[in-house]
């Protein structure tokens, strides 16, 4: 039996918090979600966002001097993220956007949490129908991009012992770099 809980814990550790890097396409940022494709969907979650930077300037920190703004940009992201984490409704809507990925990939079908784990990061990263199809294409069933009971069998099934992980958890992790 798999965990959403286990997955979502994991990806959140490595999405870190706020990233407001303009060459990132992704944009604005925070726990890994992105302001332009949310924030229709969620507009709780990006106005609490917008007020949070606010309260730090985050505008005049980019113009400081760049030993100093180094360090104040690290705090006030820190200070952003901590009052983001402390309101529970926005803690809230991050897991439901996480928890949409889950559910779109049926990972509730998989027995292997290390499976699960791999493939949730992954899709959420660079999208769910690519994560499946990637799987899919390793372990030999038709590449749909949707996760049914026959793709789930077929990753079930590919293990060679409880101890080895699957040959779909090193595909994902190879095509993820």
């Amino acid at each position: 039996m798999v965990s959403f809980k286990i997955a979502y814990e994991k990806t959140l550790a490595e999405e870190g918090g706020l990233n407001d890097n303009p060459n990132d396409l992704g944009g604005l940022t925070i726990m890994g979600v992105c302001y332009r494709d949310w924030n229709d969907k969620y507009p709780n979650l990006f106005s609490h966002l917008k007020n949070y930077i606010k309260l730090v300037d985050l505008q005049s920190i980019y113009e400081q001097d760049t030993k100093q703004k180094t360090k104040n940009i690290r705090e006030a992201k820190n200070k952003i993220c901590e009052l983001c984490l402390n309101n529970k409704s926005f803690v809230q809507d991050i897991q439901a956007i996480y928890k949409t990925y889950w559910d779109l990939m049926k990972l509730d079908l998989l027995n292997n949490q290390s499976d699960a784990n791999t493939i949730f990061d992954f899709g959420f990263n660079a999208g769910s129908n690519r994560a499946i199809r990637y799987c899919q294409r390793l372990v030999k069933v038709k590449e749909d991009g949707i996760m049914g009971k026959i793709t789930a069998n077929a990753i079930n099934t590919s293990q060679n012992s409880p101890n080895t992980p699957n040959t779909c958890l090193l595909y994902t992790s190879d095509a993820a770099d």
